[in-house]
């Protein structure tokens, strides 16, 4: 039971932890020298007032403390971000103790002896990333973010208005406190269009999420993953290849790399959030900021454009030379098999970078210039903008722009590769005869969307606070459920295993114009992937949509309040807390138009036997936990596919290759789709 009650530690986080925690009122039994010292000479009163209001007790078992002065360097309420080299180095720290201890019960106490001394977002940070990566805590769920530091996703205007109505009224006399769409800006600011898609609760727990599961720095047993770099590079272009389609849909050109480090940034951003621990409000950008030399000494943090130029050229050259600098001065030659994972770990400059000093921290690097442009000398004691964190980072226009660069690096390392032949596309006695979609109520090959509301419980992030609970309700894109028909034709002399391939982009560029190839298969983004027999002759593949293995389901982000365990059931309210890293599934398709979006829907079948991978970890018991491994990965695991990520689309098309109906193989089908967007709100599921 000692690892269920690990996740209580997260309840509440700013609170101290000798009051009650969860609904069940669960009570740590805090001996006096885990008590800061503030509160050491008042244990006595302490303990009479919080044990009389628990309903049940913890007893942590007895441990000598371990040495917390490398992790105290950073403040209790000080603004935190993994971007930073000393936060990171803490934190890395800090994972390493809680991964070398011996068993759960020693976790446990090691972790309630550090809550109420660390800064709270490195203990949350790194004892969610211990969880995730422990083998006797494996399965174990953990909360999500908003669901802990609701100031991070909450306009913090309307988190004032819920901390007064829990003051002032019983749980059964509150209403949600709606959310309004426009709520950061106005159409008036284009950007803003597509604003309900960068500051969705899902899409920004997703990002997060991942980052702890694929964490760039900290021992190397957890950040030393199968296709670590490829993988990095790959999730990120999923999210551009979405988001780019999200933009056209809005009307939106696609978005301006962000390559030149001495121009002016156009986007402005305002976040109207809060760091409550820190005490302030997540700093804005202006239009047309520029960057700037960094040098933050009171964060031991200094970055300057000189070096920014020279890392990156330093970048471009691994792709025009075809090799990588290693540290002893030799060169790593690259080719079709390491190179997307050689540029990878050394653009994201993970533990696995060839060579961190020589190359660089690019990636973090650009994060930190833009969130800290308006204060880079710490004069003003300002803490950095949410692009600085990977919890909020997605909500910045400018994120996108760091990424759709990172995505033109990648592209040209790909580029420099052969593209596919015949062979490797094709898939002999096997062949597509027909795709379709299926929406209930609706003309085959439509895919329909719209808004919908959904409440969200900030009790558990709400400290010193009454404990019911505290709902808010939030506006967000949805779609319509919608199933797949494939019809499939095996000519081989037996049965044979498939991997079904679906990906989706849009037919037409911000113009009109139908896509060349070129273009279109870099806006790619993958539906599902998933295995199956195929009988001799003809078969018929169904598939719902909600079955994806690319997304996590609806209630990891949108609890369905209406099924919540009892409070009186303890063990079913922890696991209630689900996990999973994945795309939300409310956001699997494109928001279109009301004039209807036209996309290009995409299957292929492959040879299961050509795909897999021989891995003898494979046998390992699963958790309870639902991933996306296609774009999360596998823990202790090798990545579940031997092709290419993104395969068949990763690669430059042949010269003779215009559009992508000639770029078909006969396993593959394209199949013209419609997504038409309501501009109503509708329950879940319809």
């Amino acid at each position: 039971m000692a690892n269920k009650n690990l996740l209580l530690l997260f309840n509440r986080p700013c609170e101290p932890l000798y009051v009650p925690k969860g609904e069940k009122s669960v009570c740590f039994q805090v001996p006096d020298s885990y008590l800061p010292d503030k509160y050491r000479d008042k244990s006595k009163i302490i303990r009479q007032r919080f044990n009389s209001e628990a309903e049940s007790f913890v007893t942590l078992k007895p441990i000598d403390p371990p040495d917390l002065a490398p992790f105290l360097k950073i403040k209790r309420y000080e603004a935190f971000s993994l971007q930073i080299t000393s936060h990171r180095q803490a934190a890395m720290g800090l994972v390493e103790l809680f991964m070398n201890l011996k068993d759960q019960d020693e976790l446990l106490a090691v972790a309630a002896y550090c809550r109420d001394r660390l800064n709270t977002r490195l203990f949350v940070y790194a004892l969610s990333v211990v969880i995730l990566h422990r083998t006797d805590t494996k399965g174990l769920q953990i909360p999500n973010y908003h669901e802990m530091f609701p100031e991070g996703y909450i306009d913090s205007k309307a988190l004032h208005q819920t901390r007064e109505y829990s003051s002032l009224l019983s749980a059964s006399e509150r209403q949600p406190i709606d959310i309004p769409l426009e709520w950061t800006a106005t159409n008036e600011d284009p950007e803003h269009r597509v604003a309900y898609w960068r500051e969705d609760i899902g899409v920004n727990n997703c990002h997060w999420h991942w980052h702890l599961v694929n964490p760039f720095s900290g021992p190397e047993r957890i950040v030393r993953k199968d296709r670590r770099g490829e993988l990095f590079f790959y999730f990120h272009h999923q999210i551009m290849a979405r988001y780019h389609t999200e933009r056209l849909c809005a009307g939106l050109p696609k978005v301006v790399p962000l390559d030149d480090l001495d121009a002016p940034i156009p986007e402005a951003y305002f976040p109207k959030l809060e760091m409550t621990m820190a005490g302030r409000g997540y700093p804005a950008r202006t239009v047309n900021s520029k960057l700037q030399d960094v040098d933050r000494p009171n964060e031991n943090y200094k970055i300057s454009l000189a070096d920014m130029k020279r890392y990156i050229q330093r970048t471009w050259d691994v792709i025009y030379n075809f090799k990588a600098l290693k540290r002893d001065g030799t060169y790593l030659q690259l080719d079709e098999s390491n190179a997307v994972e050689v540029l990878g770990n050394l653009f994201e400059s993970n533990l696995m970078s060839v060579n961190k000093d020589y190359y660089g921290d690019v990636h973090n690097s650009l994060h930190n210039l833009v969130s800290l442009l308006h204060d880079p000398d710490n004069r003003y004691l300002e803490n950095f903008s949410p692009i600085g964190d990977s919890t909020t980072a997605m909500r910045d226009p400018v994120f996108y722009r760091i990424h759709a660069f990172v995505d033109d690096i990648v592209n040209a390392m790909q580029s420099k590769l052969p593209p596919y032949t015949w062979k490797q596309l094709s898939f002999a006695g096997v062949r597509v005869s027909g795709v379709r979609i299926e929406t209930p109520g609706e003309n085959p090959n439509t895919l329909n969307t719209h808004w919908t509301r959904s409440e969200i419980d900030l009790s558990s992030g709400m400290d010193f606070a009454p404990r019911e609970p505290v709902l808010v309700r939030v506006q967000h894109l949805n779609n319509a459920p919608f199933n797949y028909r494939i019809d499939a034709l095996n000519y081989l002399y037996h049965d044979a295993l498939v991997n079904v391939r679906i990906f989706m982009a849009p037919k037409l560029d911000e113009d009109g114009h139908p896509l060349p190839f070129e273009k279109q298969r870099r806006l790619m983004f993958e539906m599902d992937k998933f295995l199956v027999k195929l009988q001799r002759g003809h078969n018929v593949i169904a598939r719902a949509s909600t079955a994806s293995s690319v997304t996590i389901p609806f209630e990891q982000t949108f609890r369905d309040l209406t099924k919540k365990p009892a409070s009186s059931d303890l063990d079913a309210s922890l696991t209630y807390n689900l996990c999973g890293c994945g795309w939300p599934q409310h956001l699997l398709v494109p928001k279109g138009t009301e004039q209807g979006f036209p996309m290009d829907l995409f299957v292929m079948l492959t040879d299961y036997y050509v795909d897999k991978v021989d891995d003898p970890n494979a046998t390992l018991t699963e958790s309870s936990c639902t991933s996306a491994a296609t774009l999360c990965g596998l823990q202790n695991r090798k990545y579940p596919d031997s092709r290419p990520m993104g395969f068949p689309f990763d690669r430059p098309s042949p010269t003779n290759v215009a559009r992508i109906d000639q770029f078909l193989t006969p396993n593959m089908m394209l199949q013209p789709i419609t997504v038409r967007f309501s501009d109503t709100v509708k329950a879940r599921g319809t």
